[in-house]
């Protein structure tokens, strides 16, 4: 990465849609330094944000996007931000709390009348993307096998990840703190129920230290116990960055706006093994055929060999295991997690951008 590039983030606009059972979806657009007439003009993509996080991380890819001709819409996940909490229980039905959320990505997109779009998902919003990509596939059949005639009225042009999430893959290569998250979020039963609990109070006490008691600059410095077990580069981008610092301690107040429940439940969603839509990813390419074939959106991985918050190989095992030669798998050798996402925003941008 080169070491003089210094990174710029605009500031993040907050919009809401209304759901149909009258819940919220906020999102976030940004002031890129574009002209509102031109960005009307420009492809859409849904940023999914990180683990905890709100849509407004997507200030980290905003001028990427715009220079790239395509505008970033960034939802806040259900609870998370200014959306309404998800009606899914998904400490006990996590596949359910995924799928809540793609039906909210689609009203959204039908609400946009969008013609095309995108996603980028980004850490913890990668398994998301993939749910989102599964339900595009499957609508894809239906409409290849339905002899009604019925057409999907928009195309989904690519789906990019980035340091994708995806523990079916395992932790190994994980920093302790994520392999203890793994091993913990795997337990059942009343052991399930303790945990529940207890990590509301602590998460909820880390809240309200985040958000009512804690000067900003304490708040940063509480960042360093976890930075010592991130690679130099990481550590780097972060620390001689003071605008991404400010993003990023704005995007954490946000996404717990609410309360901590939101984050305990996602992390039971997250770090675990096995999502509902692998099968179904597995088998969908080959159905699709003749002219459906060229509706398929491009599919692309970003990784970086030195990431520990979410090691290479969960973006391998998504590559070989889920979507085998559909997609193509970018690989940097001397980045880590969040060097990846501010230093290859361009890139991913592009990736996302449509060929036409």
């Amino acid at each position: 990465m080169d070491k003089q590039k210094k990174f710029s983030f605009p500031s993040s606009i907050r919009h809401s849609h209304t759901l149909p059972d009258g819940r919220t979806l906020a999102y976030y657009t940004f002031a890129a330094g574009v002209d509102q007439s031109e960005l009307q003009t420009h492809h859409p993509i849904l940023y999914f944000h990180g683990f905890p996080g709100s849509g407004v991380e997507g200030t980290i890819c905003a001028q990427a996007a715009a220079a790239a001709k395509c505008q970033l819409f960034a939802p806040d996940r259900p609870g998370f931000g200014s959306s309404s909490p998800s009606p899914a229980a998904g400490w006990d039905r996590p596949d359910e709390y995924i799928e809540r959320f793609v039906d909210d990505v689609w009203d959204f997109v039908k609400a946009m009348k969008w013609e095309k779009f995108s996603v980028v998902g980004v850490s913890g919003g990668g398994p998301f993307a993939l749910a989102v990509l599964d339900s595009y596939l499957k609508s894809l059949l239906e409409m290849h096998c339905d002899r009604s005639g019925s057409v999907i009225p928009c195309k989904l042009e690519a789906v990019s990840i980035v340091a994708g999430m995806f523990c079916t893959a395992g932790v190994e290569g994980m920093m302790p703190q994520n392999q203890q998250i793994v091993s913990i979020m795997s337990l059942q039963g009343w052991k399930s129920t303790i945990i529940y609990y207890f990590l509301l109070l602590f998460v909820g006490f880390q809240r309200l230290m985040l958000l009512f008691v804690l000067p900003e600059r304490c708040l940063m410095k509480s960042t360093s116990p976890f930075m010592k077990d991130l690679p130099e580069v990481d550590q780097k981008v972060f620390l001689e960055n003071a605008d991404l610092q400010v993003a990023f301690l704005r995007d954490v107040k946000t996404s717990l706006h609410q309360s901590a429940c939101s984050a305990v439940v996602e992390a039971r969603v997250l770090f675990r093994e096995g999502f509902y839509f692998e099968q179904s990813l597995r088998d969908g390419w080959a159905k699709l055929q003749g002219s459906v074939r060229k509706r398929v959106p491009r599919v692309s991985l970003f990784h970086g060999h030195l990431d520990v918050n979410v090691p290479l190989s969960h973006s391998q095992c998504v590559q070989e295991q889920v979507l085998g030669g559909n997609s193509r798998l970018v690989e940097y050798p001397n980045l880590g997690h969040l060097s990846v996402a501010v230093a290859k925003a361009d890139e991913v941008m592009i990736s996302a951008a449509p060929l036409s």
